[in-house]
């Protein structure tokens, strides 16, 4: 609860405020090609934050169909051994 109502006070509620002395500032057009810029580029490191998750977590799913002689050798069952 506490983190919502900091993210609220903290982002939500200054960001109208923000944009429309940008839009003061700078005019409409400029300030609509700034907020759509935001984003695209909050959109893009989101998208790029799941892609290297999903190729580097070693619970993902693409960890579990590489073949087992490419995984780390902790990783591998060898009974041989045993």
């Amino acid at each position: 609860v506490y983190q919502m109502q900091c993210n609220n006070i903290l982002f939500a509620m200054p960001i109208p405020y923000v944009i429309g002395l940008s839009m003061d500032a700078w005019g409409v057009d400029t300030s609509f090609r700034g907020v759509t810029f935001l984003q695209v580029l909050a959109a893009s490191g989101f998208a790029l934050a799941t892609v290297v998750a999903a190729c580097i977590e070693e619970r993902s799913a693409w960890q579990r169909l590489l073949p087992h002689s490419s995984r780390q050798p902790s990783e591998a069952s060898d009974c041989s051994t045993a």
